[in-house]
Protein backbone atom coordinates (compact mmCIF):
# COMPACT_ATOMS: atom_id res chain seq x y z
CA UNK A 1 0.00 0.00 0.00
CA UNK A 2 1.33 3.62 -0.70
CA UNK A 3 0.40 7.28 0.23
CA UNK A 4 -1.51 8.75 -2.38
CA UNK A 5 -0.45 12.27 -2.40
CA UNK A 6 -2.85 15.26 -3.15
CA UNK A 7 -1.58 18.13 -5.65
CA UNK A 8 -2.55 20.91 -3.69
CA UNK A 9 0.17 19.82 -0.39
CA UNK A 10 2.59 18.53 -3.38
CA UNK A 11 2.64 22.43 -4.55
CA UNK A 12 2.88 23.35 -1.20
CA UNK A 13 5.49 20.75 0.18
CA UNK A 14 7.50 19.22 -2.32
CA UNK A 15 10.94 20.53 -2.61
CA UNK A 16 10.49 23.56 -0.02
CA UNK A 17 11.45 24.33 3.31
CA UNK A 18 9.00 23.36 5.62
CA UNK A 19 8.57 23.67 9.56
CA UNK A 20 5.39 22.09 12.00
CA UNK A 21 4.79 24.00 14.72
CA UNK A 22 3.49 22.66 17.79
CA UNK A 23 1.85 23.63 20.28
CA UNK A 24 4.08 23.02 23.22
CA UNK A 25 4.68 25.65 25.87
CA UNK A 26 8.25 25.32 26.04
CA UNK A 27 8.29 27.62 22.91
CA UNK A 28 7.15 30.60 24.82
CA UNK A 29 10.40 32.67 25.37
CA UNK A 30 12.46 31.17 23.15
CA UNK A 31 11.68 33.98 20.00
CA UNK A 32 11.92 31.71 17.17
CA UNK A 33 9.07 33.35 15.52
CA UNK A 34 11.54 35.37 12.82
CA UNK A 35 13.32 31.60 11.88
CA UNK A 36 9.54 30.50 11.51
CA UNK A 37 8.56 33.04 9.68
CA UNK A 38 11.30 32.85 7.52
CA UNK A 39 10.52 28.32 6.25
CA UNK A 40 8.42 28.34 2.50
CA UNK A 41 5.75 26.62 3.95
CA UNK A 42 4.47 27.27 7.58
CA UNK A 43 2.76 24.07 9.12
CA UNK A 44 0.25 24.26 12.57
CA UNK A 45 -1.53 21.07 14.27
CA UNK A 46 -5.04 22.41 15.36
CA UNK A 47 -4.47 26.08 15.60
CA UNK A 48 -3.19 29.03 14.02
CA UNK A 49 -0.48 31.03 14.69
CA UNK A 50 -1.62 32.62 18.02
CA UNK A 51 -1.30 36.12 17.74
CA UNK A 52 -0.31 36.67 21.63
CA UNK A 53 2.90 34.87 20.55
CA UNK A 54 4.40 35.99 17.56
CA UNK A 55 7.86 36.58 18.86
CA UNK A 56 7.91 32.96 19.11
CA UNK A 57 5.58 31.10 17.42
CA UNK A 58 5.68 33.38 13.96
CA UNK A 59 2.52 34.85 12.64
CA UNK A 60 2.37 32.62 9.34
CA UNK A 61 0.11 29.70 8.71
CA UNK A 62 0.02 28.30 5.43
CA UNK A 63 -1.16 24.72 6.21
CA UNK A 64 -3.29 23.98 9.18
CA UNK A 65 -3.49 19.75 10.28
CA UNK A 66 -6.89 20.03 12.18
CA UNK A 67 -8.36 16.75 13.47
CA UNK A 68 -12.20 18.26 12.74
CA UNK A 69 -12.98 16.71 16.08
CA UNK A 70 -16.96 17.00 16.45
CA UNK A 71 -16.07 18.47 20.02
CA UNK A 72 -13.28 21.49 19.08
CA UNK A 73 -15.82 22.68 16.04
CA UNK A 74 -17.06 25.48 18.48
CA UNK A 75 -13.77 26.53 19.49
CA UNK A 76 -12.26 26.31 15.95
CA UNK A 77 -14.88 28.43 14.54
CA UNK A 78 -14.84 31.01 16.97
CA UNK A 79 -10.64 31.09 16.29
CA UNK A 80 -11.83 31.73 12.64
CA UNK A 81 -13.87 34.61 13.84
CA UNK A 82 -11.92 36.07 15.92
CA UNK A 83 -8.80 35.88 14.14
CA UNK A 84 -9.82 36.62 10.19
CA UNK A 85 -6.80 37.65 9.14
CA UNK A 86 -4.92 34.33 9.93
CA UNK A 87 -8.00 32.69 8.03
CA UNK A 88 -7.73 34.80 5.13
CA UNK A 89 -3.92 33.89 4.71
CA UNK A 90 -4.56 30.23 5.26
CA UNK A 91 -3.66 28.05 2.11
CA UNK A 92 -5.09 24.71 3.06
CA UNK A 93 -6.55 22.73 6.06
CA UNK A 94 -5.92 19.32 6.17
CA UNK A 95 -7.33 16.33 8.31
CA UNK A 96 -4.83 13.99 8.70
CA UNK A 97 -7.87 11.82 10.99
CA UNK A 98 -11.15 9.67 10.02
CA UNK A 99 -13.04 9.75 13.64
CA UNK A 100 -15.13 13.05 14.46
CA UNK A 101 -16.05 11.22 17.98
CA UNK A 102 -14.13 8.84 19.75
CA UNK A 103 -16.56 6.07 19.66
CA UNK A 104 -16.60 6.24 15.35
CA UNK A 105 -16.59 2.37 13.97
CA UNK A 106 -13.38 3.55 10.95
CA UNK A 107 -12.72 0.00 11.29
CA UNK A 108 -15.72 -0.66 9.70
CA UNK A 109 -16.08 1.65 6.98
CA UNK A 110 -15.74 1.23 3.12
CA UNK A 111 -12.68 3.00 1.26
CA UNK A 112 -14.95 5.29 -0.34
CA UNK A 113 -16.51 6.42 2.68
CA UNK A 114 -16.87 10.13 3.42
CA UNK A 115 -16.08 10.46 7.34
CA UNK A 116 -17.86 12.77 9.55
CA UNK A 117 -15.12 15.00 9.75
CA UNK A 118 -15.47 16.36 6.24
CA UNK A 119 -19.32 17.47 7.12
CA UNK A 120 -17.89 18.89 10.60
CA UNK A 121 -15.04 21.34 8.91
CA UNK A 122 -17.57 22.06 6.16
CA UNK A 123 -19.64 23.28 8.91
CA UNK A 124 -17.61 26.17 10.09
CA UNK A 125 -15.80 26.63 7.00
CA UNK A 126 -17.71 30.03 6.22
CA UNK A 127 -14.54 31.89 4.68
CA UNK A 128 -13.93 29.23 2.03
CA UNK A 129 -10.96 27.84 3.15
CA UNK A 130 -9.19 25.07 1.01
CA UNK A 131 -9.95 21.74 2.72
CA UNK A 132 -8.54 18.60 2.07
CA UNK A 133 -9.36 15.45 3.67
CA UNK A 134 -6.77 12.60 3.07
CA UNK A 135 -9.27 9.51 3.08
CA UNK A 136 -10.06 6.42 4.28
CA UNK A 137 -6.74 4.34 2.13
CA UNK A 138 -5.05 7.01 2.99
CA UNK A 139 -5.52 6.78 6.63
CA UNK A 140 -5.35 2.81 6.92
CA UNK A 141 -1.89 3.32 5.37
CA UNK A 142 -0.78 6.08 7.95
CA UNK A 143 -2.38 3.92 10.74
CA UNK A 144 -0.62 0.67 10.15
CA UNK A 145 2.73 2.78 9.62
CA UNK A 146 2.38 4.70 13.00
CA UNK A 147 1.33 1.10 14.57
CA UNK A 148 -0.87 3.10 17.28
CA UNK A 149 -4.25 2.32 18.33
CA UNK A 150 -4.75 6.21 18.30
CA UNK A 151 -2.48 8.07 16.22
CA UNK A 152 -2.35 11.57 17.19
CA UNK A 153 -2.63 14.29 14.74
CA UNK A 154 1.04 15.80 15.68
CA UNK A 155 2.68 12.34 14.13
CA UNK A 156 0.43 11.62 11.21
CA UNK A 157 0.60 15.47 9.93
CA UNK A 158 4.79 14.29 10.31
CA UNK A 159 4.06 11.60 7.91
CA UNK A 160 2.18 13.50 5.49
CA UNK A 161 4.77 15.88 5.17
CA UNK A 162 7.60 13.52 4.72
CA UNK A 163 5.20 11.70 1.89
CA UNK A 164 5.60 14.98 -0.49
CA UNK A 165 8.83 14.79 -0.37
CA UNK A 166 10.10 18.16 1.92
CA UNK A 167 13.54 19.64 0.76
CA UNK A 168 14.30 20.47 4.35
CA UNK A 169 11.66 20.11 7.10
CA UNK A 170 12.01 21.38 10.65
CA UNK A 171 10.25 20.33 13.55
CA UNK A 172 9.23 22.37 16.97
CA UNK A 173 7.00 22.66 19.62
CA UNK A 174 5.87 19.18 19.90
CA UNK A 175 6.69 17.26 23.35
CA UNK A 176 4.86 13.64 22.90
CA UNK A 177 2.92 15.02 26.64
CA UNK A 178 6.99 14.29 28.25
CA UNK A 179 6.88 17.67 29.77
CA UNK A 180 3.16 16.65 31.58
CA UNK A 181 -0.10 17.69 30.25
CA UNK A 182 0.06 21.61 31.20
CA UNK A 183 3.28 22.30 29.12
CA UNK A 184 1.97 20.87 26.00
CA UNK A 185 -0.33 23.49 25.13
CA UNK A 186 0.43 27.49 25.34
CA UNK A 187 -1.71 29.73 27.19
CA UNK A 188 -5.09 30.08 25.73
CA UNK A 189 -4.61 27.64 22.68
CA UNK A 190 -8.30 27.56 21.06
CA UNK A 191 -9.32 24.11 19.89
CA UNK A 192 -9.42 21.95 22.58
CA UNK A 193 -12.86 20.69 23.64
CA UNK A 194 -14.13 22.47 26.58
CA UNK A 195 -11.06 23.26 28.25
CA UNK A 196 -9.56 19.43 27.98
CA UNK A 197 -6.08 18.69 28.27
CA UNK A 198 -4.85 15.56 27.83
CA UNK A 199 -3.10 13.28 25.42
CA UNK A 200 -5.91 11.06 24.88
CA UNK A 201 -3.74 8.66 22.56
CA UNK A 202 -0.79 6.04 23.41
CA UNK A 203 2.38 7.92 23.59
CA UNK A 204 4.66 4.87 23.27
CA UNK A 205 4.72 3.54 19.86
CA UNK A 206 3.96 6.80 18.21
CA UNK A 207 7.50 7.93 20.10
CA UNK A 208 8.53 4.76 18.55
CA UNK A 209 7.71 5.89 15.17
CA UNK A 210 9.44 9.35 15.17
CA UNK A 211 12.48 7.33 15.91
CA UNK A 212 12.27 5.12 13.45
CA UNK A 213 10.27 6.58 10.42
CA UNK A 214 10.72 10.74 11.02
CA UNK A 215 14.49 11.40 11.86
CA UNK A 216 16.29 11.63 8.72
CA UNK A 217 19.16 13.69 7.46
CA UNK A 218 17.13 16.43 5.90
CA UNK A 219 14.88 16.60 9.00
CA UNK A 220 15.98 18.95 11.72
CA UNK A 221 14.31 19.17 15.58
CA UNK A 222 14.65 21.74 18.20
CA UNK A 223 17.09 20.81 21.24
CA UNK A 224 14.43 21.04 23.52
CA UNK A 225 12.75 17.71 21.79
CA UNK A 226 15.98 15.85 21.45
CA UNK A 227 16.73 15.98 24.94
CA UNK A 228 13.47 15.20 25.99
CA UNK A 229 13.44 12.20 24.08
CA UNK A 230 16.81 11.20 24.75
CA UNK A 231 18.46 11.16 21.85
CA UNK A 232 21.74 12.26 19.94
CA UNK A 233 20.13 13.26 16.19
CA UNK A 234 22.82 14.81 13.77
CA UNK A 235 20.28 17.75 12.71
CA UNK A 236 19.84 20.00 15.66
CA UNK A 237 18.33 23.34 16.24
CA UNK A 238 19.62 24.88 19.76
CA UNK A 239 17.15 26.97 21.02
Amino acid sequence: MHYQKNERLTGLIENKRVVLVGPAQYLVGRGLGNAINEYDTVCRVNYMAPSNFVSDYGNRTDIMFYNCATLSLEQMEQHFEKYPDFTENLKLTVCPVVKGLGPDKWTEWPSDYIAPVVTNFNSINKYGIDFHWIGMSNYRYLFDVINCREPSSGPLSMKIILEHNPKEFFITGITFYLDGIENSYFKDYATEANGYRGPGHPQKKQIEFFKKCVLRKNVKIDSHLNSLLKIKHSNVKII
